[in-house]
């Protein structure tokens, strides 16, 4: 049986909620923010906000899917401009770009102790968007050991590089940014790569 579509209101309905968490994550941070607060700024009822989200952090993870399929079309569409890059982390400059365009959250949410839940969950993502990059590259293999301690690097020097750019008041642009960080984290990747860890 064909899979059928999803109503488009329904799909209305899930963006408002979505663009209204985004909204009150930038005036609130996620801490602060409740269910209350997104069905006034949304103007639905608690059975709609149910019927979509079981509750505020499922929200929060619809929200960074959303970004991660962002990320990954455009990671997807470079390829298809320039042919696909045996060169890895190539979601990075996309993501950068996306970062610039949206300080107002990041502000909210680097830096601050009771805004953790939200770090996590970004966190999660960049890590699921390095792990399938390395291994579609060839630099590692699935559920090595070696892949997941190369993951936890990448990640955290690619957070604390965004949490130190929010918190400049200037810097490199977003493109300037991803070549810096290419440059840096890329000869680590191939002295990984040529150490064949099996661990």
């Amino acid at each position: 049986m064909p899979a059928t579509k999803p109503d488009r209101r329904v799909l209305r309905t899930r963006e408002l909620l979505l663009d209204s968490f985004i909204s009150l994550l930038v005036e609130r941070g996620y801490e602060k923010m409740t269910v209350q607060h997104l069905l006034d700024r949304a103007s639905v009822g608690r059975a709609t906000f149910y019927a979509h989200f079981r509750n505020k952090e499922d929200l929060l993870s619809a929200s960074v899917g959303r970004l991660e399929v962002g990320l990954r079309r455009a990671w997807k569409k470079g390829h298809a401009e320039t042919g696909p890059s045996s060169e890895p982390l190539g979601f990075t400059r996309a993501f950068f770009r996306h970062i610039d365009g949206h300080r107002a959250i990041l502000h909210q949410i680097v830096g601050r102790v009771s805004e953790v839940t939200v770090d996590r969950q970004i966190r999660r993502m960049l890590s699921r968007l390095v792990r399938d990059d390395l291994v579609a590259c060839g630099r590692a293999k699935r559920g090595s050991a070696a892949l997941e301690f190369t993951v936890q690097f990448v990640v955290g020097a690619l957070w604390s590089i965004i949490v130190w750019w929010a918190a400049a008041r200037s810097g490199p642009t977003p493109d300037e940014l991803n070549e810096l960080f290419h440059r840096l984290a890329l000869p680590g990747l191939d002295a990984i790569s040529r150490q064949n860890i099996a661990w």
